[in-house]
């Protein structure tokens, strides 16, 4: 945890941060001059846009989430600048993996209408 606030009778409200020496509160008067942030996921993002967007993917290459309209969607949410913190290797292997979807509707829609053997298509 990087930080929280909490509001402890007699102490008024506070900062929590992570420190060496484990947590430690700050009175809010005392901080530098900030900005409330929040992070969302990309699913959660669409359909809305922001100034700037920082996005961090896993490490690992072959992660399922990594594919090319997870990187469209992370970036098209970016009005001013886009932040990716990912590897190169990561990068590609996003770009080149599109979403295979898995919900099953040619499937079954096929078998419905008596159509060609479930699995013959897309």
């Amino acid at each position: 945890m990087l930080a929280s606030a909490s509001s402890m009778p007699m102490a008024g409200l506070r900062a929590w941060f992570d420190t060496a020496d484990g947590p430690r509160a700050f009175p809010l008067g005392a901080l530098p001059a900030h900005a409330p942030a929040c992070a969302l996921t990309v699913h959660k993002s669409q359909g809305s846009e922001y100034g700037t967007v920082a996005v961090l993917l896993p490490d690992d290459p072959q992660h399922p989430l990594h594919s090319r309209e997870l990187l469209y969607t992370a970036a098209s949410r970016a009005r001013h600048a886009l932040t990716l913190h990912a590897s190169e290797a990561v990068l590609r292997a996003g770009i080149e993996r599109p979403v295979r979807r898995s919900g099953g509707l040619f499937e079954r829609l096929t078998a419905a209408l008596g159509g060609p053997a479930a699995g013959a298509g897309a």
